[in-house]
């Protein structure tokens, strides 16, 4: 597997040192001109606007690493390639794996990435910054929708697999706008509902404040939000397994 790992980092070598370099220099921007604020800005609004660039700054490296990561699809969309990798001594499970593999490191390297930034933050602010449960809830995010494109790109092939997943996601989005609009959606737009929820999420997304929320959670609500990163894995997992399964099929999309 670790051949295989090395050659998608290596055709993609030059996109990744790229994106990596164009993530640092958004970063040291970002943090010049927090650094600038900070002497503009009161002392008790300062916790905020460090919170709020972090918040910012890591959606921005979540949003390229994923872009990293779909190119991935389309590393080796041969079908020569494809009959050989599967030939190969490591065969499917191997060529899949590295795939899956990568994607999860490039994530997670994206938390290294927020955590540094966090770090720096800090350093400007004089007061501790550190959203990392925030920054693990959007590593489970991206894994979750990987679990989705690797899955409809190794079985179909990237152009189409990725076409036929936009097409699933528009569908569910307007049977939901439909739900919202004639069903009932107290759960979802009422007092004490999920709206109301991701709201205060949203004003303490520091480790404080989202341990605080779990703390005052019921014992069943804490439970089913134990359960999610557990059922991601579980999804990534199932998604690998049949994306091993249809890899020789998906060659047929290949090449066209």
């Amino acid at each position: 597997m670790s051949g295989f790992i090395l050659k998608d980092l290596y055709i993609m070598r030059k996109r990744i040192i790229m994106n990596i370099g164009y993530l640092l220099g958004m970063m040291i921007l970002t943090d010049i001109i927090a650094g600038t604020l900070k002497n503009m800005a009161p002392i008790e609004d300062r916790n905020v606007i460090a919170a709020g660039v972090a918040i910012m700054m890591s959606v921005l490296v979540f949003m390229v690493l994923y872009s990293l990561e779909c190119d991935l699809l389309f590393t080796d969309e041969r079908r020569k390639w494809n009959a050989y990798s599967a030939a190969s001594e490591g065969g499917v499970r191997a060529v899949v794996g590295a795939k899956y593999t990568l994607c999860f490191i490039i994530s997670f390297l994206g938390y290294l990435i927020c955590r540094f930034n966090d770090i720096v933050l800090s350093l400007i602010f004089g007061r501790t910054v550190q959203l990392s449960m925030f920054y693990l809830g959007l590593v489970f995010s991206i894994t979750m929708l990987m679990a989705v494109q690797l899955s409809f790109g190794l079985r179909f092939g990237a152009k189409y697999g990725t076409n036929l997943r936009i097409a699933l996601f528009i569908g569910i989005f307007v049977l939901g706008s439909i739900y919202a609009m004639f069903g009932d959606v107290d759960w979802l737009m009422g007092e004490g509902g999920v709206r109301d929820n991701m709201r205060y999420l949203l004003e303490h997304l520091d480790d404080a404040g989202v341990k605080d929320y779990i703390a005052k959670l019921s014992g069943g609500a804490a439970a089913v939000l134990s359960l999610i990163p557990h059922a991601i894995v579980g999804m990534y997992w199932l998604s690998f397994r049949s994306s091993c399964r249809a890899y020789t099929k998906g060659a047929e999309n290949y090449d066209k």
